[in-house]
């Protein structure tokens, strides 16, 4: 395969796996809004991607934050990225 070629097989299963993650996000974020991961993560995909959820998903992440005193440390850095200024530092492809 050339390097062309590898390369455009990389970037079509990074934007096939973005696509799949993101509806598995929309799909689920709310129904599992209790579990700090979930919405850490989907507020950080929703925000880096301007995804129209973003707004409503860094909401519930705040609350969930507030709200949940035993948080563990993988959760609260999601939460960290989320709503930090550092997310635009993450990138896909």
């Amino acid at each position: 395969m050339s390097d062309y070629g590898e390369w455009s097989w990389w970037l079509n299963f990074a934007l096939f796996l973005t696509r799949r993650g993101l509806a598995s996000l929309r799909a689920r974020w709310r129904s599992e809004s209790a579990g700090l991961l979930t919405v850490a993560t989907a507020a950080a995909a929703f925000r880096r991607l301007g995804d129209a959820d973003a707004g409503e998903a860094t909401d519930a992440l705040e609350h969930a934050v507030v709200s949940d005193a035993e948080s563990d440390t993988v959760a609260l850095a999601w939460a960290a990225l989320a709503v930090g200024p550092g997310l635009h530092a993450l990138s896909v492809g």
